[in-house]
């Protein structure tokens, strides 16, 4: 009778085993490698590799495009870093080139974006696909807008990041604003699609509005991207008021102007103030005393 319940409680102990692991007295959850499909698609060839989450992936090789710098693998609009990500789903990674002929066209049209917004790149800084790059070899061109818009309301966090920035800077805010890149083949439809960020820095132009121009004063640049806030310019308008600065990200903008601490005003106006008050003081004195030395 004891061999057959030792026998039942050998069972027993066997089952729970692969469910559990007993470490001073306490269960530890496993953690179990779970396969991950991935694919990796460059023009016509299609490389499907099955990888554990959690786990790095090799770089494959990728093909040669004459007259196309290969940008590297992406996800979505974010590229790949095979030394640092790792694989948490299924996923296609896909090639990404840059026309290197200067075969991409800037339609922006300062006059209908806040600030007159305009922007300078060259050909290369603009990621392609490789449906982009088909379309080219078929005769379309890329063309690029760069739209600027006036915001009225923004996120609160981004609020209080950029308020932080202020305060921590002895900024004054001017406007909030968004920048946006977009991308189309040609007139080919009218969807565009936006592109979050540039392989290198392209300069964009904003003419400072005539409701916060102050003379001798520097202005700032705020950007907002990705939970982050930061200065991206700093610096004094041409005598246009017009602003240069670069960027490779897309999204939410502030531009802002210094306190006017150092202004000579602020400064010569207190002393000449005091020194009238002064003068002004000393004169009355002195009729006072006048007066009563006359009756005397």
């Amino acid at each position: 009778m004891k061999r057959k319940y030792f026998i039942i409680y050998l069972l027993l102990c066997l089952i729970a085993i692969p469910n559990c692991v007993i470490a001073v007295g306490k269960e530890v959850d496993v953690t179990y490698n779970i396969p991950a499909n991935i694919s990796f698609n460059n023009k016509d060839i299609i490389i499907n590799e099955k990888v554990n989450v959690g786990e790095k992936i090799l770089e494959p090789s990728h093909i040669e495009i004459s007259g196309y710098e290969f940008l590297g693998w992406f996800l979505d609009d974010k590229k790949w870093n095979f030394d640092e990500d790792v694989v948490r789903e299924h996923m296609t990674l896909k090639a990404k080139y840059a026309y290197v002929d200067g075969y991409i066209k800037d339609v922006t049209d300062p006059a209908q974006n806040y600030m007159n917004a305009s922007a300078l790149f060259n050909s290369d800084d603009i990621p392609l696909t490789l449906d982009d790059v088909n379309y080219i070899d078929l005769g379309y061109r890329i063309e690029i807008l760069l739209k600027v818009e006036k915001l009225e309301s923004i996120d609160k966090q981004d609020e209080k990041m950029i308020l932080e920035l202020l305060n921590k800077n002895k900024l004054v805010l001017g406007s909030v604003f968004d920048v946006e890149l977009l991308k189309t083949i040609d007139k080919k439809d009218s969807n565009m699609e936006p592109i979050y960020e540039t392989s290198s820095d392209i300069s964009v132009n904003l003419i400072i509005p005539e409701s916060i121009r102050k003379l001798k004063t520097k202005y700032a640049v705020i950007r907002i991207h990705d939970g982050k806030c930061e200065l991206v310019y700093t610096g004094l308008p041409d005598k246009n008021w017009n602003i240069t600065f670069k960027t490779n990200k897309f999204s939410t903008y502030a531009i802002a102007y210094f306190e006017d601490i150092n202004n000579p005003k602020t400064y010569d106006g207190i002393f000449t103030y005091t020194i009238l008050l002064g003068a002004s003081f000393t004169c009355i004195i002195s009729i006072v005393l006048f007066y009563r030395k006359k009756r005397h």
